[in-house]
């Protein structure tokens, strides 16, 4: 089973299982985003299409994700005025796993937690908040990381050191300059 959702002024196709970035939401991490807004059901042969929505047709998603997108450059500059100005813009994204569909006739698609773990493990990104900051986890890492490089100094075994050679005593210049002649 297929649907056609609206979000964000944008229409997506979704299936069972998919993952869509769409325009920021103000939802959490984890959280539940319930469309009804379905322009369009389909399954095998069966399409209903919404006038301008299915009625009673849902898609359920969930939040697994709020990222940033690329770096965005923007450069004004007018000549001969002495004047320039550079910003860049990145705008952000909520990633949803789709987890149900319902086509509004009793017929109804739910994503078993078997399929969403592997689903996301296939995906390749864990969930994550691109504007979370965890003061605890960063005291930790920087705790762990001398420690990690302090026991790699002790499990490594040193190597003998090579006798160091004498470097080569330069010689004194052999040309003198020509004395003048008067």
């Amino acid at each position: 089973m297929y649907a056609v959702i609206q979000t964000g002024g944008k229409q997506y196709k979704v299936k069972k299982g998919d993952t869509v970035q769409v325009e920021l939401l103000p939802l959490d991490m984890g959280g539940k985003a319930d469309f009804s807004e379905v322009l369009l059901v389909g399954s095998g042969a069966t399409v209903k299409v919404g006038q301008p929505f299915v009625a009673s047709a849902s898609v359920t998603a969930e939040v697994v994700a709020i990222e940033k997108g690329p770096k965005l450059i923007i450069y004004q500059k007018r000549r001969r005025k002495q004047y320039d100005k550079k910003t860049g813009h990145r705008q952000p994204h909520t990633r949803l796993l789709i987890t149900s569909i319902d086509n509004g006739s009793g017929e109804k698609e739910i994503l078993t937690a078997e399929e969403k773990k592997a689903i996301l493990g296939r995906v390749g990104f864990a969930a994550q908040d691109a504007w979370a900051y965890e003061p605890e986890n960063f005291a930790a890492e920087t705790e762990e990381a001398p420690k990690a490089k302090k026991a790699a100094k002790v499990a490594a075994p040193k190597a003998a050191a090579a006798p160091k050679k004498a470097a080569p005593k330069k010689a004194a210049p052999a040309k003198a300059a020509p004395k003048k002649k008067a």
